[in-house]
């Protein structure tokens, strides 16, 4: 048995993974076994029947297996579930590992998987999130911007896996208004990007999606308004709510037109989250709206979303 042709590294899941193989004998049943390399755990198997040379698409198991997707709790780099390294076997014959991406990326470049506008504006407790690419090596260096001094460094061997930044802004040094984050792989400069660390009103929100590309992307919005709060009442003698969901109307500001185009991607996200601090909700995205001005331009974006009501002031002050 042996396999004539298999996917090439960068490859992303949502095309075909051809895996083609020849048994080299009689027609015969074969099992097809697809697993995760680095987590040593079973993606899927298929059982062909009768066959000489086959060809098959490993592509909607991969895409089942990582369509979970949890974003990191800790400041820090921690590995990503963009890219999975696949090996597959037949017949106890395993090919060579592929790394295999949510979107197609040169395997031999650094590259940011999120979004890498120039300046953003955040607020304190806001979290920094990018998903980050380097072949080899990759480091991120954090500092205030007009100061210089170091808030912040990271590093990591890679093994040609992508990772995710977090960075919490909740205990940055008082004073800082402006930091600088310097992505590098491998030593080259991969991304540099400055988050402004402004004042919001009591009702901003930060939100994270994963992009076309796999990448988390963040965004403040500056304006949430509860437009409905419905529970059910369980209990006569000590009466309790149960089931109780907030419904909510995330605003954007006017970003510009470079931010709106990034922002806009949150519309086709598989799943939303609503970021308080590094602690991670999940929301779920009902309606969308854009808002265009004169000229056809985006302006704004609103986005009505649901939550459990978990309870507390935070909740009930909105």
């Amino acid at each position: 048995m042996k396999f004539t042709s298999i996917p090439e590294n960068g490859l992303s899941w949502h095309g075909k993974l051809l895996y083609a193989f020849d048994t080299e004998g009689e027609a015969r049943d074969v099992v097809v076994v697809i697993r995760d390399a680095i987590q040593e755990s079973l993606i899927g198997s298929m059982r062909l029947y009768g066959v000489v040379c086959a060809e098959v698409d490993i592509a909607p198991y991969l895409r089942s297996y990582m369509s979970q997707w949890q974003l990191p709790t800790e400041s820090g780099l921690s590995p990503s579930r963009a890219a999975c390294r696949v090996v597959v076997e037949v017949e106890g014959v395993a090919s060579a590992a592929r790394t295999l991406f949510y979107g197609e990326i040169d395997p031999l470049q650094g590259v940011a998987l999120s979004g890498v506008a120039e300046t953003r504006v955040v607020r304190r407790g806001d979290v920094v999130r990018l998903t980050l690419y380097s072949p080899r090596k990759l480091s991120v260096h954090v500092t205030d911007a007009k100061l210089g001094g170091v808030v912040g460094h990271f590093e990591v061997v890679t093994s040609s896996m992508p990772y995710e930044f977090t960075f919490s802004l909740e205990n940055i040094p008082v004073g800082v208004g402006m930091l600088e984050v310097e992505v590098r792989g491998d030593g080259q400069e991969i991304a540099r990007l400055r988050y402004s660390i402004m004042r919001f009103g009591s009702t901003a929100r930060q939100v994270a999606w994963r992009n076309r590309r796999g990448g988390v992307e963040c965004y403040t919005f500056p304006v949430c308004r509860t437009t409905e709060c419905s529970a059910e009442v369980v209990g006569s003698d000590e009466p309790r709510l149960k089931g109780a969901v907030m419904h909510r109307r995330l605003i954007s500001g006017q970003e510009p037109s470079r931010e709106m185009a990034r922002i806009a991607e949150v519309i086709c996200a598989p799943a939303i989250y609503e970021c308080r601090g590094l602690e991670v909700v999940p929301m779920r995205l009902l309606t969308r709206r854009l808002i265009y001005g004169e000229g056809g331009m985006l302006k704004s974006l609103e986005l009505d979303v649901e939550q459990e009501w978990r309870g507390g002031d935070y909740e009930a002050a909105y």
